[in-house]
């Protein structure tokens, strides 16, 4: 998105370059079955996917259209991998080097869990080599006290593409806060018309 924006930008329109893949026969891994699990999951089936999750505590899963395997599999089949284990000291680091190891080459990496069950080194060297084609992230370790730089790495990351930014330095951004515009009230004859529309509609309600 960040490379079809600039080229638009600068008053290009390559749009085979910038083609998205469909997710229609694609693998999701889930890992961690749980509520939010569930909903994942659905949303992948209605998007044609084949559905993978791991969950300890739900070795086999008879849910229609998702089968249950290991942790190692998930990541050696999944195109898309969603971590959504709760956090514990056990799960501390969860991904780590050796599980990104595991992932397919090209496949995407998504966290909405707790930013201490991934080694954000390990995250960031996958997405520099483009092994993982993309990353996305709503939560970072320690992100209550996070001074806006993924630590042990100075490489940059473009956003979905999984390469380096010529600016050489990773910032990932945290979500803006929009002010909310102001509602417009209706005055004058704009606002009476209003009044007796609601004068109209409260009738016809207690009729």
């Amino acid at each position: 998105l960040p490379g079809a924006i600039k080229s638009v930008a600068e008053g290009h329109w390559s749009r085979r370059e910038f083609l998205s893949e469909e997710l229609d026969g694609k693998t999701l891994g889930i890992i961690g079955y749980g509520r939010l699990g569930k909903i994942v999951s659905r949303y992948g089936q209605v998007f044609r996917m084949n559905v993978l999750v791991a969950d300890k505590s739900i070795p086999v899963t008879t849910e229609p259209g998702v089968c249950g395997v290991a942790t190692d599999e998930l990541l050696s089949k999944a195109d898309i991998v969603v971590l959504l284990i709760s956090w514990s000291e056990e799960n501390a680091g969860f991904m780590n080097g050796a599980r990104f190891d595991l992932m397919k080459s090209g496949s995407w990496f998504i966290n909405t869990s707790r930013g201490e069950l991934v080694d954000e080194a390990a995250l960031v060297a996958n997405l520099v080599s483009g092994k993982l084609r993309g990353a996305a992230l709503d939560v970072l370790d320690q992100d209550s006290a996070w001074s806006g730089r993924v630590s042990g790495s100075e490489e940059a990351v473009r956003a979905g593409e999984g390469e380096a930014l010529r600016q050489g330095r990773v910032r990932l951004h945290g979500r803006r806060r929009t002010r909310r515009r102001p509602v417009r009230r209706p005055r004058g004859r704009d606002r009476r018309r209003l009044q007796r529309a609601e004068r109209l509609d409260d009738r016809a309600l207690h009729r």
